[in-house]
């Protein structure tokens, strides 16, 4: 009786490691893929036109990059 217990406590430390490991990886790819499309979007941003820059206002290009931003980290995230 005394060995399966000591099985079960090897089995649930592995269980916990790959756990926390697969948690870990997930959230630095996440984290890389995050920091891709933020610059992707800003990069894309600089490259416009400058008669786009123009013509769209500064706080409508603002609250576009915000909202677009947020709701890249709320995806992400979740």
């Amino acid at each position: 009786m005394r060995s399966y217990y000591h099985i079960y406590a090897i089995l649930s430390g592995i269980s916990v490691v790959l756990s926390l490991s697969t948690n870990l990886l997930g959230q630095l790819a996440a984290g890389r893929g995050r920091k891709n499309l933020h610059q992707g979007m800003l990069r894309a941003l600089v490259k416009a036109a400058p008669r786009f820059l123009d013509d769209t206002p500064a706080g409508r290009l603002l609250n576009r990059v915000t909202t677009d931003t947020a709701m890249i980290d709320k995806v992400s995230v979740g």
